[in-house]
């Protein structure tokens, strides 16, 4: 980022110098804006060179009562007592005109209603300002560079979640940058008034510490080694007294994820689950209530369907607070966040964050062989692991907002890109980035949908109305008097 707006206010001599040493280096030109106070405007006149003050804005004392035009001021009732500056707009070498006044007090046809105060005034009479550049628009104050210089944007260069940032080496076709913050970056870049070009650089760093890598790459924008950084950088308040950050472009918050139990609605006996099938009859006088049972079993039989129900409906998360190993990543923004949680205990441990499917397959295992029960992590992560494997794994309790989400780092001062991520955010773009990225994922559904037991439900079930139908066609037989056949059930 660079500064367009310059306000100078020093002796004439040292004015005369800056002003050519700006125009050489091609800050006199469209977007910059030079206002330039009394203590050197008074003094124009002696300055040699005016070219190098094309659309420079000055103020300049003015002593109303010795004007010739005092009378023509008077009568336009613009001013009438107290004018301090007359302000003025330079042309270079073709003069200046007049294009306000500032004043310490003026009468309420000019003040519109507002109090007393240093007031900028023109009207109609006086010329429009044209800036540097022969431009009638105002300059925004902070802008992205224009100049010839690329802007050195580093990438981290692996992270573990392609989906989010993925950047692949090859020494014959160069080096590719892509995943949802690469896109989301340039979508922003594209919204600038200016088009800015820009690189990405890979940011090397040791996958065992990538908590302290992001804080180091952060870092070292702040340095200006980089001029920017992209990828999946948390928002943290330390690392923003370095840097400016732009609005965060992902989910905020921290969420825990666990393995879900396998599916009770694929047992073949699922219908016997709430009788306690298991439990065996031991004499004839259990058995004889088992059969007085039968008749008022109709009063258990809302509590029946209803608990067959939840077996068949509700998928059970396999987490015990109180038992369960947690993982979480070893990174310090999430460790800091989730520190003070009530989850968290003696038994829980750190686990590296490297691959997606490291993720999976630790939940996977469990922690009873080696794995963990449940993942504590950032929700961008979360919700690639959830859509990735949608039928494994689900979310436990809500989302906690510990976390202030991505961000992309920039140098202090730097507004014009969150300004576009809230465009990019208003117009729907963002979500289109996202649908494009993460729900594109191939759903891992779970492999034995079509196990034996579903086959033999799906058989029991055909074979049960089979032996209706035929039970009832033998009984209609023998009403009409004819021999009762026996016949296949299953044919």
């Amino acid at each position: 980022m660079e500064t367009s707006i310059f306000v100078v206010h020093v002796e004439p001599v040292l004015a005369s110098r800056i002003f050519e040493h700006a125009k050489r280096l091609g800050m006199v030109s469209q977007g910059y804006a030079w206002i330039v106070t009394s203590r050197s405007m008074n003094h124009l006149h002696n300055l040699k060179d005016r070219s190098s003050m094309q659309g420079f804005v000055g103020f300049r004392s003015y002593n109303i009562t010795e004007s010739k035009e005092f009378d023509m001021l008077q009568l336009m009732n613009f001013i009438t007592q107290m004018v301090n500056f007359e302000i003025v707009n330079v042309l270079g070498t073709e003069g200046e005109r007049r294009v306000g006044f500032w004043t310490g007090k003026f009468t309420n046809k000019l003040s519109h209603g507002f109090a007393h105060g240093r007031h900028l005034f023109s009207s109609s009479g006086f010329e429009t300002i044209i800036w540097p550049g022969g431009t009638s628009t105002i300059p925004k104050g902070r802008r992205m560079q224009t100049s010839n210089k690329t802007l050195r944007i580093a990438v981290p260069k692996s992270n573990g979640f392609p989906q989010l940032l993925k950047v692949d080496i090859d020494l014959q076709t160069n080096i590719t940058f892509s995943g949802f913050c690469i896109e989301v970056f340039k979508a922003a870049m594209a919204g600038l008034e200016h088009q800015v070009p820009y690189e990405f650089v890979p940011f090397e760093y040791n996958t065992t510490h990538i908590g302290e890598a992001y804080s180091d790459l952060v870092y070292q924008v702040y340095l200006q080694k980089y001029d920017a950084a992209v990828g999946d950088i948390t928002i943290t308040a330390n690392r923003s007294l370095y840097v400016d950050f732009t609005l965060s472009f992902t989910d905020m918050g921290i969420g825990m994820v666990s393995r879900l139990t396998p599916k009770e609605s694929q047992n073949l006996w699922i219908f016997l689950k709430p009788l306690t099938p298991g439990e065996k009859l031991s004499s004839n006088l259990s058995r004889s209530v088992v059969v007085l049972w039968v008749f008022v079993v109709f009063i258990l039989g809302s509590n029946y369907t209803a608990t067959l129900t939840s077996m068949m409906t509700v998928q059970q998360i396999e987490f015990n607070s109180g038992k369960s190993i947690i993982g979480r990543a070893t990174g310090p923004v999430t460790q800091g966040a989730i520190g003070n949680l009530n989850f968290l205990n003696s038994h829980s441990k750190s686990i590296r964050l490297t691959l997606l499917e490291e993720y999976a397959k630790a939940l996977s295992e469990g922690s009873k062989n080696g794995g963990v029960s449940a993942i504590i992590e950032e929700m961008p992560y979360i919700n690639i692991l959830r859509q990735k494997y949608l039928t494994r794994y689900s979310m436990v309790g809500h989302v906690m907002p510990v976390t202030n989400g991505f961000g992309f780092a920039f140098p202090k001062g730097a507004h014009d890109i969150s300004r576009e991520i809230a465009k990019l955010r208003e117009d729907g773009t963002l979500q289109k980035l996202q649908n494009e990225w993460f729900k594109s994922l191939i759903i891992d559904f779970d492999s034995d949908h079509n196990t034996l037991d579903s086959v033999n439900s799906l058989t029991l079930k055909t074979d049960g109305i089979n032996i209706k139908s035929k039970t009832m066609q033998e009984i209609e037989i023998k009403g009409q008097g004819s021999p009762i056949n026996i016949v296949s059930f299953f044919g």
